[in-house]
This record gives C-alpha cells, structure tokens and sequence, in this order.
C-alpha cells in the first residue's frame, strides 16, 4: 500500500528513533540494506514505489521528487539516486544523495570485485580480473556512446533495460566485443527506422565514442550495462548466477571509496 510522503515524515514525528532510506528499487534496498548491517526494525529501506507520487517516467524522478516534498521537514529520512547522465536538481535538497558514479551498480565496477567473483564464485584460474575490467568498460563505453546517439535521433531511438545485450556480445580467445552493427540493426528496426539509417548511425556512434574520450569510465559507463556485460562472460566461465555473485563480491570497507557512499552508511548506521 502506497503512502503519501507526509506519512512518512508524520511516521518519523511520531517515533524520533525512526530512520529511513528511500532508493530506486529492489536491488538498491538489498544492496544497502547488506551495508547498513542494520534490521528492518532499526532502519527502514524504502523503495520509491511504496511512495504515492506522480508518474514521473522513472523512479530516478520520483525519487528525487520525495527529497523536495520533504525539504529539510526531517532529517532521519534520506533518499539517494542514481547520478546517471541526467540533471541533477539545482538547488539539490539537504537529504537528497547521488551516486558517486552513474548508478548503484557501478559500485561492482572494481577489479578487486572481479576478482573475487572469478576465484571463488567462479573458481576461475584462466581470467585476469583487470583485464576484464578494461575490456568490460570498452564496451560499456561504446553502449553509453550508443544510447546517448539513439536517444538525439529524430525520432527517438528507445535503448531500454529490456534490450538482451548478451545477444550482441561475443567473448572468443579472451577477447570481449559487441556486436555492433546487429546492434544497431534491432534498435532501429525495432523502432520502425529505415535501415538505410544503419552506416550513419554506427559511424554517429564512433564520433560519439571519440568526443567522450576524456568522460572517466565510471562517469561515463552505466554501471547497470557494464554488470551486464560482466555476467555475460561470467556465464561463459559457466556461472549459473552471476549477478549475484558480483553483488557479493562488494566489501563493507569498500565504501570509503566513494564519498556519497561513505554518507549514506554514516546516515544508515547511525538508526
């Protein structure tokens, strides 16, 4: 049942040891539930979609549309969001956060994480964690140079989560590469554009990709895309469930990387 957020903030009046944390959606509310080492009944993880707000197109919105409906009116309920390539609110409200990086997910974009997926979720011996990471974030480049060229196409060209990369993924003779032009080929013909499109579009991409090249690869590549492509060779190393392994692989003491981080399992430890 959906509560409107001046419930929250009466629930929050009502019980001063309350505290809550508002995030995107499942995986958020696990990841950092994992973090705060807390239970339910001494933090409250919320997910966006427990909130009554408007449709907004994303709960990256609504989220951030909680923090300004509730301003500074309490300072035991925090929300965090993704950064993504989007504008962030000007002025940003006293308990709204933003990712370090794109997305929550690009907190499993280490090669200290990879490796500990590949030697003991995996038991994988052949792999080079680095040199999955490099490969994983050229790729993730290339998709981020992809979505930003379909997104300015007239008209748009909808590069959504349900898009099966793994589809355009190749990994032979340990090298990791999309399949670009297949790519490319679905997105607009599943958008109903001519194909005469298709040289324009990729050779759009490349010039996309180049005029990035000084974007750092964590502010430039989608985490949730870049795990995506992990999995996609983790599953070649004959992982049943990769995702859940790289989501394992993150350390408490990892979060002192990251400054927006670091405040948020501050704020959650503190319930």
């Amino acid at each position: 049942m959906r509560r409107l957020p001046s419930a929250f903030v009466a629930a929050h009046v009502i019980d001063p040891s309350r505290r809550s944390l508002f995030v995107e959606g499942r995986s958020d509310r696990l990841f950092f539930r994992w973090l705060s080492g807390k239970t339910s009944a001494e933090l409250k993880i919320e997910e966006i979609a427990d909130v009554e707000l408007p449709d907004l197109g994303s709960n990256r919105q609504r989220v951030i549309k909680l923090a300004e409906e509730v301003g500074a009116a309490c300072d035991r309920m925090m929300m965090i969001a993704d950064t993504d390539l989007e504008p962030v609110p000007t002025p940003m409200p006293p308990q709204l956060r933003m990712t370090d990086h794109r997305d929550v997910e690009s907190y499993l974009l280490r090669a200290d994480c990879f490796e500990k997926v590949l030697r003991l979720g995996l038991m994988d011996d052949d792999l080079e964690a680095r040199e999955l990471l490099t490969s994983v974030m050229g790729c993730g480049r290339w998709l981020a140079a992809l979505r930003t060229v379909m997104a300015s196409h007239v008209p748009p060209v909808a590069v959504t989560d349900q898009v099966e990369f793994s589809k355009y993924l190749e990994f032979k003779n340990g090298i990791l590469a999309v399949r670009k032009a297949p790519l490319v080929q679905a997105l607009l013909q599943r958008a109903g554009v001519s194909l005469t499109e298709k040289a324009s579009t990729l050779q759009a991409i490349e010039e996309a990709v180049a005029g990035l090249s000084a974007v750092a690869d964590l502010d430039l590549v989608r985490g949730k895309d870049g795990v995506a492509v992990a999995c996609f060779v983790f599953r070649k190393a004959k992982a049943k469930d990769p995702d859940s392994a790289l989501r394992c692989s993150f350390e408490k003491s990892m979060s002192a990387d990251y400054p927006v981080l670091t405040d948020i399992v501050a704020f959650i430890s503190a319930a």
